[in-house]
């Protein structure tokens, strides 16, 4: 095998327990390092306990998993699903998506098939909910992520556009 391709013979994937919330933050911390860095007006760093308590809940909620891809060295990437029920409103239809709130791989890891696990997985989670659609938000600037989702078969649905006020 190629030193740059990664086979799932050697990555499992499965849902996250609580018993390794600390271990998973490790990847969290790398998402969100990614985050302050590159916008650091709007991100910040993240009190450990809450942060803790944000995967705990995804980890606990009833309609909410951490999905993670690991070796035998331990946690590589996970994904975070989460079932929303989306209200009609006068003027859209009632859906059922699964949001993936986030996705990370650690940095060695990516570009050998570990994400494109994690997504896989993420739709089974959805269709094995009944849901037909699964949606994510990524920032602009994350081109890499862009191509990434694009090549996986997501889309531009909607944009959201901010404008600084000084």
């Amino acid at each position: 095998m190629n030193e740059e391709a990664l086979s799932e013979a050697f990555v499992a994937f499965r849902i996250a327990t609580t018993e390794e919330m600390e271990g998973l933050r490790a990847l969290v911390d790398e998402l969100d390092l990614f985050h302050r860095n590159a916008i650091p007006d709007i991100f910040q760093k993240p009190d450990q306990h809450e942060r803790t308590d944000s995967i705990r809940m995804l980890i606990e909620g009833p309609a909410s998993d951490i999905i993670v891809a690991e070796t035998d060295a331990g946690p590589i990437g996970l994904a975070a699903v989460i079932h929303k029920s989306l209200a009609r409103t006068a003027v859209r239809t009632a859906r059922e998506i699964v949001e993936i709130d986030m996705l990370v791989v650690a940095f060695p890891y990516r570009g050998r098939g570990v994400g494109k696990g994690l997504l896989a997985r993420a739709e089974r989670w959805a269709r094995d909910r009944g849901v037909t659609a699964c949606e994510l938000g990524v920032w602009e600037l994350n081109v890499a992520a862009i191509d990434f989702y694009e090549s996986a078969g997501f889309s531009t649905a909607i944009r959201r556009m901010s404008k600084v006020l000084v």
